[in-house]
């Protein structure tokens, strides 16, 4: 299962303390959130920003205290595959900077557990964007059969507090 880990790796014990006393909450009933936000509330607008550029094709966006960078480039290439000769590809590559989150690095270098969460989320954000039909691939053929444009989004996760797929999917949906 994608972003299943060891507990003790990610959560130090007081943060985790505190999130099963909230999950069982208080001796009023319910659950609570640290915020004072109600189980069905939504964050306040001032939680999140979205910011494009400097240069064109990238995004930042920053959803609480999760980051998140998105880079798109493009290059005309041979299309893979004979049976998609007229359709151009669209790849999402995810990586996590080793300063996101404890546990994400060990001596300055991604663990395996770590990149294989990267694919995963890569691979789901690719899935969405498709899906979304946030690019129109049948566009990106130049010449059929000959040329297809093949669209890179790159996301990097810079900080993770929660979250991930909706910060690292908004800042892929900026860039392409």
């Amino acid at each position: 299962r994608p972003f299943t880990t060891d507990a003790d790796a990610l959560v130090c014990l007081n943060n985790r303390e505190f999130i099963v006393d909230a999950l069982r909450g208080d001796d009023e009933g319910g659950p609570f959130r640290g915020d004072g936000r109600e189980p069905d509330d939504a964050r306040a607008g001032a939680d999140f920003e979205i910011k494009l550029g400097p240069l064109e094709g990238v995004c930042v966006v920053r959803l609480g205290r999760t980051i998140a960078c998105a880079s798109t480039s493009a290059m005309l290439e041979r299309p893979q595959s004979a049976g998609a000769s007229s359709e151009g590809v669209l790849r999402v590559d995810c990586e996590f900077s080793s300063g996101a989150c404890e546990g994400f690095a060990r001596e300055g270098r991604a663990n395996r557990e770590t990149r294989q969460r990267a694919k995963d989320l890569g691979a789901l954000l690719e899935r969405g964007l498709k899906d979304a039909r946030a690019v129109d691939v049948e566009s990106l053929c130049v010449l059929a059969g000959k040329r297809v444009w093949v669209v890179t989004c790159a996301v990097t996760i810079l900080a993770h507090d929660g979250n991930l797929a909706g910060a690292a999917g908004l800042a892929g949906c900026g860039t392409v």
